[in-house]
């Protein structure tokens, strides 16, 4: 689906209309931002999302609800020409109707970003401490000093365990999905953009294949200024081995859960190819 319009000239006609697909704590808001750095893009967060306050995506929603789904999307395509969608397999953000899930994901004539999480058992520990905290998204100087300040309660194993099953069996229904439906997508995994071992220079790169999946071209010098600045961990990471550190049953989490084929808590296997 290519779209017309903008807002303000910040995105350009006959864009492909996309959607980053993805369950939560895989990096979707940072890779939002380093698609926002490319002029013609313009990606919205998370419309659907009960906690999104923004007025002009708090009426799409209020959109779906009145008049449905393929209404306040089209909303959207006069406001952006892209948004990112969290889910869980247990129907969130739509547990009165789980199916618009799917509906998004192969109903829409977007392209599809599926963006996913190869350390399931990081992304199952990012899920509960970010819970803890409740704190999903930290943009403000007091957000950070929380963080560097929070006392960690012990994980929860068996959620865990639990999480890691149930993002596996997402992952395949989405992939599924996507094979049956003719959909045009591309899988992208946390690690190809956040993985502080990759240098910057490939992590662009990763992030320049998304763009050409897209056809919105090359990022330029400027462009990759702005991406090399959230591609920082300092700047925008949060949750790393210095935090899982603090975890008071970290180890046993690790006793308990490690393995190569879902992921360790602190990495000691080679990055897959």
């Amino acid at each position: 689906m290519a779209i017309d319009g903008g807002v303000n000239g910040r995105y350009c006609a006959k864009m492909q209309a996309y959607i980053i697909f993805t369950l939560a704590r895989t990096g979707s808001t940072t890779l939002l931002r380093l698609l926002n750095c490319r002029q013609g893009l313009r990606c919205a967060f998370e419309p659907f999302n009960p906690r999104n306050v923004d007025p002009l995506l708090v009426q799409c929603n209020a959109l779906r609800m009145q008049h449905g789904l393929e209404h306040a999307v089209g909303r959207l395509w006069t406001l952006c020409n892209g948004f990112k969608h969290v889910w869980h397999w247990d129907g969130w953000p739509f547990p009165e109707n789980p199916d618009l899930n799917r509906r998004l994901l192969v109903g829409m004539g977007a392209r599809i970003i599926l963006l996913h999480r190869r350390n399931a058992l990081q992304r199952a520990i990012s899920v509960q401490i970010s819970d803890q905290m409740q704190l999903w998204t930290p943009n403000t100087f007091e957000d950070f000093q929380r963080i560097r300040g929070h006392q960690f309660r012990a994980l929860d194993i068996a959620g865990l365990r639990e999480e890691i099953a149930g993002a596996g069996q997402a992952q395949a229904w989405a992939r599924g999905e996507l094979a049956r439906a003719g959909v045009s997508w591309r899988a992208v995994a946390y690690e190809d953009i956040f993985d502080s071992a990759v240098p910057v220079d490939g992590r662009l790169e990763a992030v320049q294949g998304i763009l050409e999946f897209l056809e919105a071209g090359r990022a330029t010098e400027v462009e990759k200024v702005g991406m090399r600045t959230l591609l920082n961990p300092a700047v925008t990471g949060f949750q790393n081995a210095a935090a899982y550190g603090k975890i008071p049953n970290i180890e046993e989490v690790e006793r308990e859960l490690g393995c190569a084929e879902t992921g360790f808590v602190f990495e000691r296997q080679p990055r897959p190819s």
